[in-house]
């Protein structure tokens, strides 16, 4: 026979568990990876705009960034992969690159 105590202890640290786990699926961050083109790097205000070719963000869309995106001009004209800070991108929303590559 299963004693009193242990049967509650057992369900307190289920309850625990399951508390711990949905605040940190709510905190959770979404990203979304992204492949276009470089057309226009404005430095002064920190926005890129690139032609997206990924089907789920399509044509030209403006990001922000700061300087640890890895941002410079020889990177205009170029094929880019780069992460947002977002689930999706619009003209509504301007996400911001977390990371830039070649």
């Amino acid at each position: 026979m299963i004693e009193k105590g242990a049967c509650c202890a057992k369900m307190a640290a289920m309850v625990i568990i399951f508390f711990l786990l949905s605040i940190s699926a709510s905190y959770a961050m979404d990203e979304l990876a992204l492949k276009g083109i470089v057309r226009v790097i404005k430095f002064e205000s920190n926005v890129v705009i690139i032609d997206v070719q990924s089907k789920s963000c399509p044509g030209a869309q403006k990001f922000r960034f700061d300087s640890s995106a890895g941002l410079d001009y020889s990177m205009i004209g170029k094929r880019v992969t780069f992460i947002i800070d977002a689930s999706r991108c619009g003209k509504d929303v301007t996400p911001k690159i977390l990371k830039i590559t070649r």
